[in-house]
């Protein structure tokens, strides 16, 4: 594919003016052929690679699904903010787990395992959620802010 690439750049080189107003297209060409030559080896690696798919669209249909589900659970119209953004990993790893033919072995999960884990993520979430908290509702942080300074 590489070569295929060098090859249609390297004709349209050719046939670009080199002078008028087609001069510019040539320049542009030299550059897209410069980075290309920089760049390359790393292009094309998922033609030669059979394990690494042409297209990112299973990536994305299953992005797709995963924000299906976070809107039915959540109830919410959009994606943004809330469990999504500060824990996503968590999220696409449950998503997953719900796929048919795969069996959650909710039985043999340790409570108090299960309780820190549930702690350490709703320390991890603390700071995006009071930065979506100042965000939804700037004046009623200020206003707060205001009291304690005139607490002191």
């Amino acid at each position: 594919m590489k070569r295929q690439v060098e090859g249609y750049l390297a004709r349209a080189l050719a046939a670009a003016p080199r002078r008028g107003k087609g001069a510019r297209r040539r320049r542009f060409l030299r550059h897209v052929i410069a980075v290309a030559g920089r760049y390359g080896d790393g292009l094309y690696h998922c033609y030669d690679d059979s394990r690494i798919p042409h297209t990112t669209n299973e990536l994305e249909g299953a992005h797709g699904v995963h924000k299906h589900h976070i809107r039915k659970a959540t109830g919410r119209r959009s994606t943004s903010g809330g469990p999504t953004e500060t824990a996503g990993e968590v999220v696409t790893c449950a998503i997953d787990l719900m796929k048919p033919g795969r069996r959650l072995h909710i039985a043999s999960v340790d409570p108090v395992a299960y309780a820190a884990a549930r702690r350490e993520l709703a320390r991890l979430r603390e700071p995006a959620r009071r930065y979506r908290s100042v965000q939804r509702a700037p004046e009623k942080h200020v206003a707060a802010a205001l009291a304690l300074w005139e607490a002191h």
